[in-house]
């Protein structure tokens, strides 16, 4: 996959119960060109598993990272990515087309 023109960004911690339908909720967006990347902030829960069940999705990328933390997890998820979404979110269908 080329760089894509925005990446929605999700960290998240021991939160496999929402995990699922926030990656799905993005994936459905019509956006033609973006990627999801989760970034897995030291979970002990299913976490990572909820994501590895996706990632037939090219769109999809997992990140883990041990040290513990929001700005932590922000910043790793930040540094190779173009753009980002707000924590909690589930996007409607046509939310990137609008953030564009």
């Amino acid at each position: 996959m080329t760089d894509p023109k925005m990446s929605a960004i999700i960290c998240t911690h021991n939160r496999d119960n929402y995990l699922g339908a926030a990656i799905d909720s993005l994936l459905a967006q019509d956006f033609p060109d973006f990627e999801v990347l989760v970034v897995d902030n030291g979970s002990s829960d299913r976490t990572r598993e909820v994501v590895e069940a996706r990632l037939s999705d090219s769109r999809l990328r997992y990140v883990f990272e041990s040290v513990l933390g929001l700005s932590v997890a922000r910043n790793t998820g930040a540094d190779p990515n173009l753009g980002r979404i707000g924590k909690n979110c589930y996007p409607m269908k046509n939310y990137m087309l609008t953030v564009k």
